[in-house]
């Protein structure tokens, strides 16, 4: 894609960035390995999420404030579920941010578990080009599918 990429995983409720892959074009999004983002205010986060259920999500946050950051992200409970089942039932988020545009999917584990968060990011003028945003979520979409196979995850039969 010629756009940075980033590979997460989940530390209680932050995104923990592990990998990245900069981007070969001037203006990128590269977040340093080792990155603690919380899971509510960006798209690898909302992925992280997607697996556990209203009672794990209510159990994690049970603690914690939503509306001490400075983001667009859900500044409550309620709004963070919506926005995780809206991410579950699409399979990936879209998030923009700081004149950058990112998109997240999952990475599955043997058992279908989300073990990993995968996105691709750029900066916005670039990720506006007609058609540009639908390839770059196919080829991601791919990307992790790919992955999740090598990990042992097999989706289930559809019908």
């Amino acid at each position: 894609t010629s756009l940075s990429c980033h590979l997460s995983i989940r530390e209680q409720h932050h995104t923990l960035y592990i990998y990245r892959s900069f981007a070969q074009q001037r203006l990128s999004v590269n977040i340093p390995i080792g990155t603690r983002i919380p899971c509510h205010c960006n798209a690898m986060g909302k992925m992280l999420l997607s697996s556990m259920s209203e009672a794990e999500l209510e159990s994690l946050y049970q603690h914690v404030r939503l509306d001490d950051h400075m983001t667009s992200g859900p500044r409550n409970l309620p709004d963070l579920k919506l926005a995780i089942s809206e991410a579950r039932e699409q399979g990936w988020v879209l998030s923009r941010s700081d004149y950058a545009t990112a998109i997240a999917t999952a990475i599955r584990d043997h058992e279908g578990n989300v073990v990993a968060a995968i996105n691709v990011s750029g900066p916005d003028a670039m990720m506006a080009a007609e058609g540009v945003l639908e390839r770059t979520r196919d080829m991601l979409l791919e990307c992790a599918r790919q992955i999740s196979a090598e990990a042992g995850y097999r989706p289930a039969a559809l019908g």
